[in-house]
């Protein structure tokens, strides 16, 4: 087996792949049980004695945000931390070059590359840490200035459409009326999909996302 940077192939020895494979396999079957315990322990989930699954949220609004203050900072340094490796494998890969010129070249567009994966990095933290206010006040002024001076480019932002529709502070909702006199009375359209009357449960629509029909 091989493992390649750039244009040069390094041979990995047969025991090193295996380890690999292994600490990939037991890293994932770690991860779906932590994922499956907290979410059993969070969610209170049991089985009913007819077979129906049953929950209960068992932390307050103020144990899930001090959760988030904690988790927003740890989740930054692990996705720096990542970058960082991948840039130092990318220099890795550009310094084994044989040809002197490819070499040189390799190094530019690495340097080039690595400075802008770091800028979109730096200024995705705006839009990241929007959900923690602590966090997002630790975020140094001058990435908020390239953020803003860069806002027309939109390079980064946080994920439109389900953040708008299911955002904390609500989402504005466009209600639409009619009448057969300028006079009035207005009534309101009701519209299957759309969020209307409130004492109406709205209807489960499987394999589609229907909007206003």
């Amino acid at each position: 087996s091989r493992s390649r940077f750039s244009g040069h192939q390094l041979s990995l020895p047969t025991w090193v792949e295996r380890i690999k494979n292994i600490f990939r396999k037991v890293a994932f079957v770690g991860v779906i049980g932590t994922v499956f315990y907290w979410m059993v322990k969070l969610f209170d989930l049991e089985i009913s004695k007819k077979h129906v699954i049953k929950s209960k949220i068992t932390f307050s609004k103020g144990e899930f945000f001090d959760a988030i203050e904690k988790a927003t900072p740890i989740a930054i340094w692990i996705g720096l931390g990542s970058l960082c490796i991948e840039i130092l494998r990318a220099f890795i890969g550009c310094i084994m070059e044989r040809d002197l010129v490819t070499k040189v070249w390799s190094i530019l567009l690495w340097f080039v590359f690595s400075f802008a994966a770091l800028g979109m990095f730096a200024i995705s933290l705006v839009p990241y840490t929007d959900i923690d206010y602590a966090t997002q006040q630790k975020v140094w002024p001058v990435i908020k200035r390239l953020k803003h001076k860069t806002d027309y480019l939109e390079l980064v932002h946080a994920y439109g459409l389900f953040r708008s529709m299911t955002g904390v502070g609500g989402r504005p909702e466009v209600i639409v009326e009619g009448s057969n006199s300028l006079e009035g009375p207005w009534k309101e359209y009701d519209f299957l999909y759309k969020p209307g009357i409130l004492d109406k449960r709205l209807p489960v629509v499987v394999l589609n996302q229907t909007e206003c029909a």
